[in-house]
């Protein structure tokens, strides 16, 4: 950090004279003449144009010049024994010695211990421009002094033509050589200070939130660019001033006369605002305040990024409406619910059996509904423990239990905020975790594993299962108040064998996204696909594409497709009615080879017919339950 200093001097021979210190000091010197007011021109100049880091003058013209120049000024050192030295010389040519100075608040040179200690006699004169010198000269020749001592060269000419002596004080090469070295230490410490207050002002000025600082004196320090351009305040008109001489002119600063320390919130004009002040101590000695403010949908849309950088991390809905094929009846009007169910908060329970696409449903309406910015976050119920589940849901504090994360780990519902949790095989859950399920729904807020802070929470709940919960609930598996709590907005997906008219379309689509090209099925084939109802749905017939497509080709990949498919067909699950007797009371009954699933509904469709609706005979004769029976009325529809 090498200083340029410059070097304001009454004559030229100054430079000569020290210009060899540059390279002794390692700095840069400027050499300029100039006397007082005459020099003030010079200096701007040498801080605005030429850049220097300090000015460096004698006593007389320092004073004048450091007004108008906002560098460090400093005047030559000139110590006692030059003082000394030049009284010394004056006494040798005149007795009445005239001391002649700027006028100035303190007093540079002590005189009268020099008068005294010496026995000289001197008289001191002051001035403040260069005009009133010829008056302080009248003034030395009325007063019969005959010689003049003065650090002022001005004085030179004039003492002169009055044929007066003249002394000028001047410092040595040694004196010289300190006053510069304190002139780059001053400007290099006033650089350190500038590029602190500059890295200060940048973050101040870069920082989101706007920052106001107060000194002990409550005076406004800082006015950061967010205060400045929100309230459209002058940082000229507010620095330096107190918010009570401020509150009249803005109305921000009459609502943060009072403030509390900590977090307050109010309301300017038409803008919330979220306040936080802190007071500044060291060793119980106050510094001043700071205060931070932030406007409060701003915070929101922090709030809303941070969101979406959890998103980034996988919470992400990746499907949409446009993502579930066909066209049948029952699909559209499935479809049509959801769109409705996403325009709203409530809880959404998705039925159906396994491989039906309840995800993609749950995935849709969120991608559908206003909180498609938000995070979806899945899981299922189904795949770990009691206590994992818990702690997965909820979160834990620091130390909850042995092996829990440092620091805590916020749960999924947490995590949910402002978007959509969705839990899958919900009638798989434990019953103790269904308790505190409820009372989420019910509350709206959560507490973590081993802690005592309650956390609001804004999260839509969207739950699936493939069982039959109200079976569930007769049997004490499920809790009756849960399932109530969730069977607000129920959507009963379709199994795919009861829209075969869709499967066409389901398989291409398929075949477009898992095939690679050349391989698969033949659109040809695709009507074949209906042979079979699919119990395992969408994910069995995708699988079935997949294999399809692994050990076909083009060539043979119709022959392959027949062959797999009666392949499957002919291991239990083809629509062939070839009939058999069931035996029943010595009667019998015909039911068709078919999955036991289609064989048991075809029993209860005829033993109901023939028992003429009686549930109990029914019972009686199969030997089952009235909640099973229950359950297979439903299936039959």
């Amino acid at each position: 950090m090498k200083a340029k200093i410059g070097i304001i001097s009454h004559y030229n021979k100054l430079e000569k004279k020290i210009k060899h210190l540059e390279a002794v000091l390692d700095c840069t010197l400027v050499f300029a003449v100039g006397v007082m007011e005459y020099a003030i021109e010079t200096a701007v100049k040498m801080e605005e144009q030429l850049g220097v880091d300090a000015i460096v003058a004698n006593t007389v013209t320092a004073i004048v010049i450091e007004k108008h120049v906002s560098v460090p000024v400093i005047p030559f050192h000139v110590k006692s024994i030059n003082l000394i030295d030049a009284f010394y010389r004056a006494r040798k040519l005149g007795s009445r010695i005239a001391f002649v100075d700027i006028k100035r608040n303190n007093v540079l040179y002590d005189c009268d211990s020099i008068r005294e200690m010496f026995n000289y006699d001197i008289s001191c004169y002051q001035f403040n421009q260069l005009r009133e010198v010829n008056e302080v000269a009248d003034q030395i020749i009325a007063d019969n002094c005959d010689v003049v001592v003065t650090s002022a060269s001005c004085m030179i000419a004039i003492s002169k033509r009055r044929d007066l002596q003249v002394v000028l004080i001047e410092p040595l090469e040694h004196d010289m050589r300190e006053t510069i070295n304190t002139a780059i230490y001053t400007a290099i410490i006033r650089k350190k200070e500038r590029a602190s207050a500059e890295w200060l002002n940048a973050v101040v000025n870069n920082i989101g939130e706007g920052v106001i600082t107060v000194g002990q004196g409550g005076k406004v320090s800082i006015i950061n660019a967010v205060v400045r351009n929100s309230f459209h305040i002058e940082q000229k008109k507010a620095i330096g001033k107190s918010f009570q001489e401020l509150s009249g002119q803005y109305s921000i600063f009459k609502k943060l006369l009072d403030l509390e320390e900590g977090l307050n919130v109010i309301r300017d004009t038409e803008m919330h605002l979220v306040v936080n002040k802190r007071d500044i101590f060291s060793d119980q000695l106050y510094l001043g305040s700071v205060i931070r403010i932030t406007k409060l949908e701003e915070l929101q849309q922090m709030e809303l990024s941070s969101r979406k950088k959890i998103i980034s991390t996988g919470f992400v809905a990746t499907s949409t409406f446009a993502d579930i094929k066909g066209e049948s009846k029952t699909i559209k009007k499935t479809k049509e619910y959801a769109k409705k169910y996403a325009q709203t908060n409530a809880t959404v329970l998705i039925c159906g059996e396994s491989g039906t696409g309840k995800e993609m449903f749950a995935q849709s309406i969120h991608n559908h509904s206003d909180r498609q910015n938000g995070p979806f976050v899945a899981i299922n119920c189904a795949a770990l423990p009691e206590n994992l589940l818990e702690s997965e849901l909820f979160g834990y504090e620091d130390g909850a239990f042995t092996g829990a994360k440092k620091g805590g780990k916020p749960g999924l519902f947490e995590i949910s905020h402002g978007g959509t949790l969705f839990l899958d095989e919900i009638g798989e859950m434990p019953l103790a975790v269904q308790v505190k399920i409820l009372r989420v729904l019910q509350e709206k807020n959560v507490r973590r594993i081993g802690g005592g802070k309650i956390t609001p929470i804004n999260v839509r709940i969207i739950l699936a299962t493939n069982r039959d919960l109200l079976e569930q609930v007769r049997s004490g598996a499920f809790r009756e108040d849960l399932y109530y709590r969730i069977n607000v907005l129920r959507l009963d997906i379709p199994p795919l064998r009861d829209r075969k008219v869709d499967i066409e379309e389901i398989a291409g689509d398929i075949i477009a996204r898992v095939c690679p090209e050349g391989a698969g099925i033949h659109p040809s084939q695709l009507a074949k696909l209906k042979r079979y109802d699919w119990f395992g749905n969408v994910r069995e017939l995708s699988n079935f594409i997949e294999r399809a497509s692994i050990l076909g080709s083009n060539s043979e990949n119709c022959e392959m497709v027949d062959m797999l498919l009666d392949e499957l067909i002919s291991t239990g699950c083809c629509c062939a009615l070839t009939p058999i007797s069931v035996a029943t009371d010595s009667e019998q009954l015909v039911v068709p080879i078919a999955p036991m699933r289609e064989i048991e509904l075809v029993i209860i469709k005829q033993l109901y017919a023939r028992y003429n609706g009686d549930k109990k005979e029914i019972e009686r004769t199969l030997d089952i339950s009235s909640s099973t029976l229950w359950r297979k009325f439903k299936e039959i529809g």
